[in-house]
């Protein structure tokens, strides 16, 4: 890949302006330093530019923090507190545990929230999951253990 991109730079670099689209670069299953070295490599060249969607990996917020760029999490998290609300929230167990038990009840929405960083499908996977803690009445602390349990990516959830 490496090779092909300093390929398309002497090639194209100078004759056209190109835009080039990365998706998910903290799903790369290879090495990202790599991976940040070659998109580096390309945005020296003027005529390219690069857009990049990425959860905020360490790697990756220190590498791009002076690039422009928007936290796209904020927005979805209204998005799925009120999802939460909507369905979490208004189920008939969880009205009654939210009765009887406000501060871990509470605790663990915060905890299904947190774990979904951002990603409005993961907590609708997740909720399929906790409909079957709720169908067996589980305790507060029974359906902490199940969110834990949860896989943190969206394809092992899936």
């Amino acid at each position: 890949m490496k090779l092909t991109m300093r390929l398309f730079v002497e090639h194209y670099g100078s004759r056209a302006k190109t835009c080039i689209f990365i998706d998910a670069l903290d799903e790369f299953a290879g090495d990202t330093l790599v991976a940040i070295s070659m998109l580096k490599d390309l945005a020296a060249c003027s005529a390219i530019k690069i857009l990049v969607s990425s959860r905020p990996e360490p790697d990756l917020v220190m590498t791009f923090e002076e690039s422009p760029h928007i936290r796209q999490e904020y927005p979805a998290k209204a998005d799925i507190e009120t999802y939460m609300k909507g369905t979490v929230g208004s189920h008939p167990y969880v009205r009654s545990l939210l009765r009887l038990k406000p501060g871990p009840t509470n605790k663990l929405l915060s905890g299904l929230m947190e774990k979904a960083m951002g990603v409005f499908f993961w907590v609708v996977l997740a909720y399929k999951s906790l409909l079957r803690g709720f169908a067996s009445y589980d305790r507060v602390e029974e359906m902490e253990t199940r969110i834990e349990e949860l896989p943190p990516e969206l394809t092992d959830l899936f």
